[in-house]
């Protein structure tokens, strides 16, 4: 009796062991490239134990039918992430809609944190009919996110899917720190970085019909000085002279991107003047601009920009992202019409 006991139990175990082994076999020599499988997927959550020898067979059977029903999906591509999975009217999903790059520093991966950042207002007005990629990373530089832009253009040209409607490049926040700043990048490498990026997306196929936007970036928001203060000595501070970094790296965006547009390829590329945005903005609100005492420069007489623009002189509040959010619409649709109006 015992002996026919263990033969049962053997020829059970076998069997189940081959109901495993046999369709992961079969997935393999059809696909090898396919990606984890959660633990929380249908697999894990439908298996239970036996409770009785008999049960074997069956439940190990039912087990091996679930994991090779998720590895075909795997392999098959179905697994995308939920990113890749916005529906739309047409029932498209995230691997057929072309997508929205947004590609810089912290001011660029913030914006999605907040329901005015031009992150969360693209991926709202765009929902269902492209996919808005944060391609942000704080404290980096042009010069240090070279890799991850690499991966972006690589991202989309290596699997067939529409040519991204757009692609925004927002740096020169951290690269105008200045030296000996760890993150401080010469602006001639920062020029040149520019140009580097804008030239790949220009001359890679699968972005053949891409529209670029260079940002430039925003002005730094000084504490404003005593009243008593002298305008020289201030001048040579750490604080203007910051501020005037900024606008150094800012006016370089502009002529890169002017540049691009005389050279013919004003209808791929586009230079939205943060900067100026900005000051231009707070300047209106006070009625009166004087190149001297321009808002957040720190000298006397010049005064900080208004509560909810920036959170610590540098990253945008709920204010300040609706302004940037607000001009980088206007140039879409104006420039764009057809795309974005």
């Amino acid at each position: 009796m015992r002996n026919t006991y263990l033969l049962s139990l053997s020829f059970c175990t076998a069997t189940a062991l081959i109901s495993i082994i046999l369709p992961i076999i079969l997935i393999l020599l059809s696909n090898t490239s396919f990606p984890e499988i959660s633990l929380s997927s249908p697999v894990s959550s439908s298996f239970k134990l036996p409770t009785s020898i008999p049960q074997v067979s069956t439940e190990m059977h039912h087990f091996s039918k679930l994991l090779k029903d998720k590895l075909a999906e795997a392999s098959s591509g179905n697994s995308a992430t939920k990113s890749h999975q916005t529906p739309s009217a047409s029932g498209a999903t995230g691997s057929t809609l072309p997508k929205i790059i947004l590609f810089g520093d912290s001011l660029t991966e913030w914006a999605f944190n907040t329901p005015e950042g031009f992150g969360s207002v693209l991926t709202r007005r765009w929902e269902g009919r492209a996919v808005v990629r944060n391609c942000g990373k704080a404290a980096q530089t042009s010069e240090t996110l070279k890799t991850l832009f690499s991966q972006t253009i690589h991202s989309v040209s290596s699997q067939p899917q529409p040519p991204p409607l757009l692609y925004i490049i927002f740096l020169g926040a951290n690269d105008a720190v200045l030296p000996p700043g760890g993150q401080h990048v010469p602006l001639p490498t920062f020029e040149s970085n520019l140009r580097h990026y804008v030239s790949i997306i220009l001359t890679t196929p699968a972005y053949s019909t891409t529209k670029i936007v260079l940002v430039t970036p925003p002005p730094i928001n000084v504490r404003a000085c005593s009243a008593h203060a002298k305008r020289e000595d201030e001048r040579k501070g750490q604080g203007f002279r910051t501020w005037d970094s900024k606008r150094t790296y800012a006016r370089k965006v502009m002529d890169v991107a002017r540049d691009f547009e005389a050279r013919g390829l004003g209808d791929r590329v586009a230079g939205y003047d943060l900067w100026e945005r900005l000051v231009g903005w707070e300047c209106e609100k006070m009625g009166a601009r004087d190149e001297e005492r321009l808002p957040g420069c720190g000298l006397p007489g010049a005064r900080e920009f208004e509560n909810g623009i920036f959170t610590d002189r540098l990253h945008f509040g709920e204010k300040g992202y609706k302004i940037v959010t607000d001009g980088l619409l206007e140039l879409l649709a104006g420039k764009w019409p057809e795309v974005f109006g």
